[in-house]
């Protein structure tokens, strides 16, 4: 029991952002800049798999799927105090946030007539600066009253409870429109 906790010590990520000296020359620690590289890694892998056109037959549905798993991969830094763990995490989020944000686009222009497709872009830009101007401003507010760790777990929950909603609302809308009847 003893040598688990010493090697749960030895390998945690303190989630305190004080400045370190390395930081303060302009270098970064070692742990963020295998965070970068992975993140950076998968994000070109994503895009190969795009370009060799392995989503061209994939409809609306794959999307939401992408953005839970980020969602999920987000949530899962709360827990995390092993550095090649979050590494992992931050290459799943560099890929699922490069093919959700691709993914997204293509719906988009499936979607919309190509009329109305600037003032569509234009509103879902507004839409999400909005919501990181009030997740901006909440962090603001609470100071250094939240860890980095609990930030990110709040960012996951909330997307997963807003794709499960999606999810939901789809399943109840298809539902209602199979009870109705026919007008004779």
């Amino acid at each position: 029991m003893i040598s688990m906790f010493r090697t749960a010590i030895r390998y945690r990520i303190w989630a305190v952002d004080h400045c370190l000296p390395a930081q303060a020359q302009g270098k970064r620690p070692r742990a963020w800049r295998q965070a970068a590289v992975y993140w950076a890694a998968c994000a070109i892998i994503s895009m190969l798999i795009l370009a060799l056109r392995r989503f061209s037959k994939i409809d609306g549905r794959v999307t939401p799927i992408i953005v839970l798993l980020s969602g999920l991969a987000v949530a899962a830094f709360y827990p995390t105090r092993n550095l090649d763990i979050a590494s992992t995490l931050m290459a799943l989020l560099g890929a699922g946030y490069n093919l959700s944000r691709v993914l997204i686009d293509v719906e988009i222009q499936r979607l919309v007539s190509s009329t109305k497709l600037g003032r569509a872009k234009g509103r879902v830009h507004v839409a999400c600066m909005g919501f990181s101007l009030l997740v901006y401003v909440g962090l603001g507010v609470s100071g250094d009253a939240l860890v980095p760790s609990a930030v990110f777990l709040a960012f996951g929950s909330g997307v997963i409870a807003v794709v499960t909603a999606g999810y939901g609302l789809h399943l109840v809308k298809k539902r209602a429109s199979l009870h109705r009847s026919m007008p004779l």
